[in-house]
This record gives structure tokens, sequence and C-alpha cells, in this order.
């Protein structure tokens, strides 16, 4: 499909071809080369966007073109539709300008009036994306909190038990030491007894081993008499 400047470079490409065709018809009428020329400028005008074509040097520069093209006819060898479509051009070339440079300047009226928008809308997508950072941090925070307070918790029932196993071990050793004392003072009173104990069980002890040898003699002599009785 062809863009507008084509169609346009199109359009004035015909009434050339045309203007060079069938120069004979119309020797009393504009010459050829300052129709050529009012075209080139026209072309070249209109290569430029509607709204930087509004610039008093640049409409006035081919204001005599405009009149050079208003003024071509059949006479010129173009066609209804060319003439149509010329005087479409020669009506509206200067409106159509005022009005890309309205629609032009009210896109700029508009972009500065949405330029608060977009900040707005990008500060509004920052603070959007750092609250939801945030707030992934929270929800990590908040995690790592219950397992602090878990651990806290835990550590807090640990110190209880150590605390109940001291308070059970203090008592034990208590009783421990309560029992011992009696056996101690019974222990340094043995050690103050013992070498008289150990006289008295040294004693026995042979008074014992006298006894029993003894004890052996008169059951040897029972043997001997109850031999003899009894031959």
């Amino acid at each position: 499909m062809e863009s507008d400047e084509d169609q346009i470079d199109k359009f004035f490409e015909d009434i050339a071809e045309s203007l060079k065709t069938d120069s004979w018809s119309r020797l009393d009428q504009i010459p050829n080369d300052k129709i050529l020329k009012a075209l080139n400028d026209l072309n070249n005008f209109f290569s430029l966007h509607p709204a930087d074509a509004d610039h008093p040097e640049k409409r006035s520069s081919v204001h005599e073109a405009v009149q050079v093209l208003s003024r071509l006819n059949k006479s010129y060898g173009l066609s209804d539709s060319q003439i149509e479509r010329v005087g479409h051009l020669v009506e509206n070339w200067s409106p159509i300008i005022d009005q890309a440079v309205a629609a032009n300047r009210a896109k700029q009226d508009a972009l500065e009036r949405l330029s608060p928008y977009h900040r707005i809308a990008s500060s509004l997508r920052d603070l959007t994306l750092s609250d939801k950072d945030l707030k992934e941090e929270y929800n990590k925070l908040e995690c790592d909190s219950d397992e602090l307070q878990r651990q806290i918790q835990e550590l807090r029932d640990r110190s209880e038990a150590v605390k109940r196993r001291k308070d059970e071990v203090k008592k034990e050793r208590g009783r421990i030491h309560a029992e011992a004392t009696p056996l101690k003072d019974q222990y340094e009173q043995l050690k103050l007894d013992a070498p008289k104990l150990k006289g008295k069980l040294d004693e026995a002890t042979e008074s014992l081993d006298r006894a029993q040898r003894e004890w052996v003699a008169l059951k040897n002599t029972l043997h001997e008499v109850s031999a003899f009785m009894s031959t």
C-alpha cells in the first residue's frame, strides 16, 4: 500500500507528465517551465510534515506555486480526476496545515498535562515494587521471628528443666551429705581404734590357731585309744 508521500509524489509526477505531452494545446497560457518549477516547489513543500510547514516564509514561498497550480485545467492535458484533486489541494493545503498545527498543539498540551500522570504512575510503580519487596522481607522476618520465639521457648523449657534438675541434685547431695557425715565420724573413730583392734585381731587369730591345733591333737588321741581298744 502506497504511503501518503508516495501518493503525493505520484500526483505531481502525473501532472508533470501531462504538461510535457500536451504543451502544444496551451501556447498562450502559463509557461511550461514555470509550471514545472511550481510543481517542484510544491513537491518539496509537501515532503514536510504539515505541522512543520506552518511558517510564514514557507507558506509564502509556495503561495505563487499554489496560484499557478490553481490555474491548471483541461487545456493542460489534465484529466477530470486530476483537476478535481488539484482543486482539493488548492482549497485545503492551508487549512490542513492549520489543522495539523492545532492538533500538534493539542498533543503537546495533552503530553504536558499527562507528564505529571506519567511521573506519578512511575512513582506508584516504583513504590508498589518497593512495597512488594518490603512485604516479602516482612513475611520472612515474621517467619524468622516465629522461629526465634520457638527457640526462645525451647531454651526457656530447657532452662526450667535444668533448674529443676539442679534443685534435685542439690537435694540429693544434701541427703548424701547427711548420710555421709555420721559415717565419716565413725570412719575417723575407726581410724583411731584400728591399731588396738588390729592387735586384738592378731591375738584372737593366734588363739584360734592354737585352739585348732590342740583340738586336732585331742582328736588324734581319741583315734589312738579307739584303735587300741578294738584290738
